[in-house]
């Protein structure tokens, strides 16, 4: 079942970009930590760093380069027309 455009499904592809935008962004702090030499702990520098992996995590995320968004749409999208569909029958079944 192919998703169709709804205001709804926009939103939906938007907070699926966003959760693998707050992956990603996870993933690139945890890799940060594990540097040895990381003794630096200047606030100017982590706030530098903490803004590009946001930068580089909405990159990705814009891009799907992982796709785990792109699934998670798909996946949702599916189950959210399943549930349209299902209210619509109801309603022409009546009472």
């Amino acid at each position: 079942m192919a998703p169709t455009r709804s205001p709804e499904l926009d939103r939906l592809k938007r907070a699926t970009q966003q959760v693998e935008a707050i992956f990603i962004k996870d993933l690139l702090a945890q890799m940060r930590r594990g540097f040895a030499g990381q003794k630096d702990k200047d606030p100017m520098g982590e706030m530098a760093r903490d803004m590009m992996d946001q930068a580089v995590a909405d990159d990705f995320s814009r891009t799907g380069s992982l796709g785990i968004g792109k699934l998670l749409y798909k996946n949702l999208a599916e189950a959210y027309q399943r549930q349209e569909a299902a209210k619509e029958a109801a309603k022409e079944e009546g009472p």
